[in-house]
């Protein structure tokens, strides 16, 4: 039989086939171990942040309660409003939510759910790229490791960032790109791969772009190598087919997005390249930082990338081993040249990595295929490998890397950042960037007792910490009424969320303040007491001072952050002056 991943001779098809139903199984299997893992292991004591909130739960939300309404051109409204960050989670969410209802912990296990099956589908783009054959029971050890070895999936699966959804949308896109294990592509295959690509960049507009690049890259090489055979026109065709669907999405997006018209498509195309020219202006985080990221969350165990060296040393002439590695650099490189940095920002990143690690471990388990204890006692030898490398460098990394904190107070907290990221541990909330579940509850359990269930709300002095969007969908779970929601949810609630007073006039303020029965204010402004929101505070007295609004504390929530005392918010209310 043919070593070649292209060439599998017809006795090499049919052991394949045969196993086809024992693979099946074992994918059933993964994903149940994956659901268990991503989903009910999450630690949900951390509310909505501002991005999950903003971005995904709340367009969600208007979309199933206008659908419900009968209001089915303002839910499309909403979809068209998506106009930086895109529509498919909302959309996806909204079909999750008409169905188990508008709450929080739904849109958490449905994004966890579909993560898993995205990294199902990894482990069979792993298996494109193995040498030979069958790959029996191959599928399952992917699945488990990676979800053993890849915290970051763990960490942000559950979460509503954009980074996971659009992994699996990467991955899919990917599979479908990548050449049957016959070698054979068809125009099927094609349409499907240009759609898949099209549902990625509708997933995350930046990270679609750059899995576009990757494909791109790949698509010049097969060219060239194409010019040489002869056969330039049958791969331009097939380029062609790739690109239709995506070409006929961005037209309908950027032009005339129907039902919408062509205002709705300038303003897209405005809010899109603004999007890609954000985030320019901080400072560059250091390099050291990013390899805390890359070493603790994305290669814990240091084994995965002595598995790619592997697989290029083996296989490194094949066409899916190259495309990956292309989709590789096209990641890798603007995420660790871009000044800023988050840690999730590594996870698209992460995929084509992870499929060419596995890969290469899976090749060398190809050669041993003849004895079948050999695969289990390699995969043991190989989580021990992880588990004993990975935790040295947890416990080691600060030093090493020279950013350990002379104080031991903060190396404490350094240290247990890192630690947090063991895969075993589900003590440390979901990394929102909400408030802690307590907190926020207190808040809100206040607001809805002072707002009730129609009245129209400000809030002078919003933090990140406690959205507009989460402090809606915390009033409508707390008895807020429909008509309240879908009227006010996506209005302007405060001064400014900037970091820089705008000056307003008594007039101004009197206009604003208009606009709400009922205005709230805390005390520090900014929950987490950021020394460039203070100004808010000036606008809550200048209301009580000049506009004669009456003002009413509710109470006080006690706000617990990283190497701090814990701390007392103060919540007022502030009502028009009685006519």
């Amino acid at each position: 039989m043919s070593s070649s991943q292209v060439s599998i001779e017809p006795e090499g098809r049919a052991a394949a086939a045969q196993v086809d139903g024992y693979t099946l199984w074992l994918a059933f299997i993964a994903v149940a171990i994956l659901l268990v893992a991503s989903v009910y292991r999450a630690n949900l004591d951390r509310s909505y942040g501002w991005d999950e909130s903003m971005h995904a739960a709340l367009p969600a939300a208007r979309i199933v309660e206008h659908v419900r309404a009968g209001e089915v051109r303002a839910a499309f409204d909403v979809v068209l409003g998506c106009d930086q960050y895109p529509l498919v989670v909302p959309v996806y969410l909204a079909v999750v939510e008409s169905i188990f209802g508008i709450d929080e912990s739904v849109a958490r296990h449905a994004l966890a759910a579909a993560w898993a099956v995205g990294l199902l589908a990894l482990a069979f783009v792993a298996g494109r790229l193995v040498v030979g054959g069958p790959w029996r029971g191959r599928p399952l050890w992917a699945a488990a490791m990676f979800t053993m070895f890849a915290p970051i999936g763990r960490l942000y699966a559950p979460t509503l960032f954009l980074e996971a959804p659009f992994g699996v949308a990467m991955i899919f896109a990917i599979l479908a790109w990548l050449p049957a294990r016959d070698g054979t592509r068809s125009a099927r295959r094609d349409f499907a791969a240009g759609a898949l690509l099209a549902f990625a960049f509708f997933t995350k507009f930046n990270y679609g772009l750059l899995l576009a690049l990757g494909f791109a890259l790949d698509g010049a090489v097969d060219l060239v190598l194409a010019a040489r055979r002869g056969a330039v026109r049958e791969t331009l065709l097939r380029f062609a087919r790739v690109a239709t669907v995506p070409l006929v999405a961005c037209l309908w997006w950027f032009v005339f997005p129907w039902p919408g018209g062509l205002d709705d498509g300038a303003s897209h195309s405005k809010s899109f390249a603004a999007f890609l020219a954000g985030n320019q202006e901080f400072t560059r985080v250091p390099w050291t930082l990013r390899l805390i990221d890359w070493t603790t969350l994305v290669f814990p165990a240091f084994l995965l990338p002595v598995c790619i060296v592997t697989l290029f040393v083996q296989d490194w002439r094949a066409s899916a081993s190259r495309c990956l590695a292309l989709v590789a650099v096209a990641f890798v490189v603007p995420i660790c040249l871009h000044p800023f940095h988050l840690d999730r920002f590594l996870l698209p990143a992460a995929i084509p990595l992870w499929a060419l690690s596995f890969a290469g471990f899976l090749n060398v388990d190809a050669r041993f295929v003849s004895r079948r204890w050999m695969p289990w006692v390699l995969g043991a030898i190989a989580c021990v490998t992880a588990l004993v490398v990975g935790g040295w460098w947890r416990a080691h990394a600060l030093d090493v890397l020279g950013i350990a904190s002379p104080n031991p107070k903060v190396l404490e907290y350094q240290q247990e950042q890192i630690d947090a990221r063991d895969f075993v541990s589900s003590r440390i909330p979901l990394p929102t960037g909400g408030l802690l579940r307590k907190e926020s509850d207190g808040f809100l359990d206040l607001v809805a007792k002072a707002a009730g269930p129609t009245a129209r709300i400000g809030w002078i002095g919003l933090s990140s910490e406690l959205s507009p969007a989460a402090i809606h969908l915390g009033l409508l779970t707390r008895g807020g009424s429909i008509e309240r929601f879908l009227r006010d949810a996506h209005e302007s609630m405060d001064v400014t969320f900037e970091s820089a007073d705008p000056n307003w006039t008594k007039e101004q303020l009197a206009e604003f303040a208009s606009r709400f029965d009922v205005i709230f204010a805390t005390d520090p402004p900014d929950m987490a007491k950021r020394v460039g929101r203070a100004f808010e505070a000036q606008y809550r007295k200048r209301l009580v001072e000049e506009l004669g609004w009456r003002e009413e504390e509710l109470g006080a929530v006690t706000i617990e952050k990283a190497l701090q005392s814990p701390y007392p918010v103060r919540l007022f209310a502030c009502r028009p002056p009685k006519q």
